[in-house]
């Protein structure tokens, strides 16, 4: 069980392993039956471990913004319609009650928006605050008789 000069420690911790009855060494050095190379201290495995995770989080990373853009609408810009027009409660007043329905479709709230509605050639103004993310706010505005209302959001400041 001594070296010899031309042998090196590995071959002859291998020779001496043979001539004990541990077994024979594979070409790679591992004995046969062995758990495919890993060191008894399981570091590889650990390694194995961190690779594994560091991919399926990469995985999840890419596949929410993948979702956050297919949900989010590109645009993100608030609109104002007219949802109704109705007679004023007085009977002698022929002017009409506006209603504007506001809508944020964005992903993100608007801390105030502005709203005009034409009637005719007068013009009046809402003003929205607080609108939340995919909310819906409603206001009103007293237009003349005979006209058409039409109602565009002009600025908004978002959150």
């Amino acid at each position: 069980m001594t070296r010899t000069d031309d042998e090196t420690p590995t071959q002859a911790r291998d020779r001496d392993a043979v001539e004990r009855g541990d077994g024979e060494r594979g070409e790679d050095g591992e004995e046969p039956g062995t758990n495919g190379g890993l060191n008894p201290d399981g570091g590889e495995l650990l390694e194995l471990a961190i690779v594994v995770a560091s991919v399926l989080l990469i995985v999840a990373t890419l596949g929410y913004v993948g979702w956050q853009a297919a949900v989010t609408t590109a645009d993100g810009v608030p609109t104002a319609t007219v949802e109704a027009i109705e007679p004023m409660p007085a009977p002698d007043d022929d002017r009409r009650q506006v209603t504007v329905r506001l809508d944020n479709q964005d992903g993100t709230g608007l801390s105030s928006v502005q709203v005009a509605v034409r009637c005719g050639d007068s013009e009046r103004s809402l003003a929205f605050e607080h609108v939340p993310a995919g909310g819906r706010r409603t206001g009103t505005v007293v237009c003349p008789a005979g006209t058409a209302p039409i109602s565009e959001v002009v600025a908004w400041v978002r959150v």
